[in-house]
């Protein structure tokens, strides 16, 4: 059996994956500086780990859209979440906020989600993430598969399709929303007044959006 080799951001150090790693056989680790990402398993996995309060935290503020639409070619990247749903008690953030996020990230930016309860569960799951694909590649040419998704060759038309995932928001509205506001980000840091002076919102839907993104004490 091949070794498994996981490079980890030296910002990761203080999370307690790296102690677990280092003491599974067949596992070479390496501290390094990702440019994106947290882990890169067999260099070809980059895998952006999240806490469920800092994944919180990143839709409240955009940064998890800026983190995941970021060029990574060759690499394909995966969002891991770690935690349980007591941790997002105190977070303020809506269940409904966390599905939407989640289904942005895998419909649209066809990024898979994984999940796990605590550093030692996220590290067996890194070590299966490589052992699998290891087994894939060997049945399977993952060269001809594409490193990226077809619509992320188009970042204007994911920016669309992603801003059709808020409520109320189609296609029209969508062009609507990123002519004013330029970017997704913008959109969700932008107030209800805000968002109901673009053409086609009104106040309605203006309040559906802002809802989403909005503290309350909800249960994930």
């Amino acid at each position: 059996m091949h070794n498994i080799q996981i490079d980890i951001d030296y910002r990761e150090r203080a999370s307690g994956i790296i102690d677990s790693l280092q003491n599974r056989d067949g596992v070479v680790v390496n501290t390094v500086c990702l440019a994106n990402g947290d882990y890169k398993v067999n260099n070809d996995w980059l895998v952006e780990r999240k806490t469920l309060i800092d994944l919180a935290a990143s839709i409240i503020d955009g940064r998890l859209f800026r983190q995941l639409s970021q060029y990574c070619f060759p690499y394909r990247k995966v969002l891991l979440i770690e935690g349980s749903a007591g941790m997002l008690c105190s977070s303020g953030i809506r269940r409904e906020s966390i599905q939407g996020a989640l289904v942005m990230v895998s419909l649209y930016f066809g990024i898979p989600v994984l999940r796990s309860m605590n550093p030692n569960e996220t590290a067996a799951l890194l070590i299966m993430m490589g052992r699998q694909w290891s087994k894939f590649r060997g049945v399977m040419n993952v060269s001809d598969m594409g490193s990226r998704p077809a619509h992320s060759k188009d970042p204007h038309r994911q920016t669309l399709n992603m801003l059709q995932c808020l409520p109320g928001v189609g296609s029209l509205k969508a062009r609507a929303l990123l002519q004013k506001f330029g970017s997704i980000e913008a959109v969700l840091l932008s107030t209800v007044e805000e968002l109901a002076q673009t053409r086609g919102i009104g106040r309605k839907t203006a309040q559906s959006i802002k809802q989403m993104v909005t503290h309350s004490h909800a249960r994930f």
